[in-house]
């Protein structure tokens, strides 16, 4: 399924939020008892008691254990919380409301626990929403005879090229992507070391004032991942017609050279996608 531009949400993802949800839910509706004081008091029937309190008990344990499971599913699986923070903030209400129910007063009213379910339902479908548009999603593969292949440079500049552009750095970080004949591995889409701070930098240049520092709201894209090889071989050249996956590479002298110089804003983790189809095609 294509969302926007080609873009595909993550199959993966899809099926941990779902799983996330349900876990949710499970523990939104289903009963927590806690008469376990009520079932020790009462002698004259006592057994029936007993194995009242037992499944109760029973009920207690899976109704948190799924409600933690979720959490902790979804954390690990995003690599941190706010990666997936559509559904990992909606949590906190969720576990706040939910640990109201644990409280015996609470929950054998009908009212409060009635109350409790709905405004924990209600955050379970906020999640849902906010998930739905803010997805997880991939970019679209790289089709051409080659693969792709990845190196990340940082050139020293001199201090008259640094006064020209205005900036305060001694070195330029290029991106170079190349074909090649080895097999993609996921590369993060947005580079681990800066990507926070791409995010928070973006949301100050492009979002309306409220919400400028709200940086975690891109979070997703650290999610997202090109299909490429760092550190690849370069295809071999002059004629060689070693086979890749894709068929025979053509037979060549040079390999064409484009230099891109993104604008205002701009970095090189998020062209290299467009810059990939290029470098195969």
């Amino acid at each position: 399924m294509v969302v926007w531009g080609g873009l595909r949400p993550i199959a993966a993802r899809i099926v941990f939020d779902v799983v996330a949800v349900i876990g949710l839910s499970y523990s939104t509706f289903s009963l927590v008892e806690n008469d376990k004081s009520t079932s020790e008091a009462d002698e004259s029937n006592g057994l029936k008691k007993k194995k009242k309190e037992k499944k109760a008990d029973h009920t207690n344990h899976w109704n948190g254990l799924v409600l933690v499971a979720s959490l902790v599913v979804t954390v690990l699986t995003a690599g941190n919380f706010t990666n997936r923070w559509t559904l990992t903030f909606p949590m906190v209400p969720i576990f706040i409301l939910q640990g109201l129910r644990r409280i015996p007063v609470l929950e054998r009213n009908r009212w409060t626990r009635g109350i409790i379910c709905i405004l924990s339902g209600l955050f379970i479908l906020l999640g849902i929403k906010l998930s739905i548009l803010f997805p997880a999603v991939e970019l679209p593969p790289v089709e051409g005879p080659f693969h792709v292949g990845t190196v990340d440079l940082h050139i020293p500049v001199t201090n008259k090229v640094t006064m020209e552009l205005g900036g305060n750095f001694t070195h330029l970080p290029i991106r170079i992507l190349y074909p090649t004949l080895e097999k993609p591995n996921p590369v993060p889409y947005l580079t681990p070391a800066t990507a926070i701070e791409y995010c928070r930098e973006t949301m100050k240049l492009g979002a309306p004032d409220p919400i400028q520092n709200f940086g975690w709201m891109l979070h997703t894209w650290r999610l997202t991942h090109i299909q490429a090889k760092e550190q690849a071989q370069l295809i071999p050249p002059n004629g060689d017609t070693t086979t890749s996956s894709t068929g025979s590479t053509p037979k060549f002298q040079k390999l064409p050279v484009i230099i891109y110089s993104h604008g205002l804003g701009g970095t090189a983790d998020i062209y290299s996608c467009t810059c990939a189809f290029v470098s195969v095609g």
